[in-house]
């Protein structure tokens, strides 16, 4: 599946109905912001409720991820993660969206060796708990590239939980597309991609390009 952003509220209808032509889906930001979830967030929820009563698309959110780090050697830190991702489930839950997008948050200054396969135990060992909770739900978690060296730490985070309810999002402006997405076809079947422009002129002509690339693709069945 593809997906557009929405950063704000004032941008949805252009991208709605882009969305709507293309049979796009609509991964909304805005709820990502700390002053937005302490703050009135129910009333921003029910102005978007408004604004997509008609979009027959899919829709998404995209969590929380600034200073938010689930494989922290503190188990403090990391429960103040999972105290805002399962803000971000309940948000998701109450807009009626299928998924949430969540970063990693992988640290690729830290140049010790056992860094990596700690990190990734007590990444699976959060993103397992959250999985549950999202699946009583009814509602999916995929783990987005960002500061990792490679895409291929959320496969082995993903392959580790293995769970239905995790799987991947590919922020494409974030990689080398074509390279990475044949690997993660292998490894994943079929990743979420989000096209996250900032504006909707740069998703209009970023959109032919990535849709050349999908069909050179070779997809399993």
């Amino acid at each position: 599946m593809i997906g557009i952003r929405c950063g704000k509220l004032e941008d949805l209808p252009a991208l709605r109905d882009f969305a709507e032509m293309h049979s796009l889906g609509l991964e909304l930001q805005e709820f990502a912001q700390p002053e937005i979830l302490d703050g009135e967030w129910r009333g921003l929820l029910h102005r978007y409720r408004q604004a997509l009563a008609e979009f027959s698309g899919p829709i998404s959110l995209h969590g929380p991820f600034v200073d938010l780090f689930s494989g922290s050697v503190d188990p403090r830190i990391a429960a103040v993660a999972m105290d805002r991702y399962r803000q971000s489930l309940e948000i998701a839950a109450e807009l009626g969206a299928w998924l949430v997008n969540f970063h990693l948050n992988y640290n690729p200054l830290v140049d010790e060796s056992s860094y990596r396969p700690r990190w990734l135990e007590r990444q699976v060992g959060f993103w397992a708990t959250l999985a549950l909770e999202a699946q009583a739900m009814g509602i999916r978690i995929a783990l987005e590239n960002m500061w990792e060296p490679d895409p291929f730490l959320q496969v082995e985070v993903i392959q580790k939980v293995s769970h239905f309810h995790v799987g991947a999002c590919l922020d494409n402006g974030a990689i080398p597309m074509e390279p990475v997405l044949s690997r993660l076809v292998r490894c994943l079947n079929r990743p979420m991609l989000i096209l996250e422009m900032p504006s909707l002129a740069e998703i209009q002509e970023s959109f032919p390009v990535l849709q050349r690339i999908l069909q050179r693709m070779s997809w399993p069945q």
